[in-house]
């Protein structure tokens, strides 16, 4: 068995084991577990370059939010979501930075080969599924981004619209005035994108407007 069957073998298999009890159903390279009114992602993100000789792959994950998701993109099918479709993106260093940035297959079997797939199983249930397990809802989500510095929130933010989304988030919620504050705070250069949005939140564009010239 080559290192990309093996590959394959380990997330369809070991990995699957781990998380199937759980609740997390497989789709493609994504299992999803639906609690609540989120969804939490793990992606395993096969590393371009496989060969039959190594194979690697990176651990992503994400929380996505079908409301928020159906105020941004009403034209896409969104049962099966991907990482740039959730509100939190990370991959598995933002998590815990001593993570490694991808785990390999070998097409060896010794000890030292097999290692990094342990390691990734260990990982996963020691580290990544207790971090996504903190949120039981999208309340509690928008808490905790709330709370996060700006360095941080960034390395949250690989879809690149946590600011706008947590906005929309928030008025879901009935929270309009922290609503208004966080869509004024990207109003100046994203308006004509957040005009609908904006709408459809029930949300005066006009005091988004004067809010931005605070």
């Amino acid at each position: 068995m080559d290192a990309k069957e093996k590959q394959a073998r380990f997330i369809k298999e070991e990995v699957q084991a781990i998380l199937k009890p759980l609740g997390y159903r497989k789709k493609n390279q994504y299992f999803y577990q639906h609690q609540n009114d989120l969804v939490r992602v793990l992606h395993f993100w096969k590393w371009k370059y496989n060969s039959v000789e190594e194979a690697r792959f990176q651990l992503d994950i994400g929380i996505f939010v079908p409301k928020v998701a159906q105020v941004f993109w009403k034209s896409r099918n969104l049962q099966n979501p991907t990482l740039p479709d959730c509100l939190l993106y990370l991959v598995a260093s933002d998590v815990d930075p001593e993570l490694p940035h991808q785990y390999t297959t070998n097409d060896q079997v010794d000890e030292a080969r097999v290692a990094p797939q342990q390691k990734s199983l260990d990982d996963l249930s020691d580290t990544i599924l207790p971090f996504l397990s903190q949120w039981s809802d999208s309340s509690e989500v928008v808490e905790t981004i709330l709370s996060l510095d700006s360095r941080t929130a960034a390395h949250w933010d690989k879809a690149q619209g946590l600011e706008e989304q947590t906005a929309a988030l928030c008025a879901i919620h009935g929270q309009k005035d922290l609503a208004i504050r966080l869509f004024a705070k990207v109003w100046h250069w994203r308006r004509h994108n957040l005009l609908q949005i904006v709408q459809d939140c029930g949300l005066s564009a006009s005091e988004i407007e004067m809010k931005s010239k605070d």
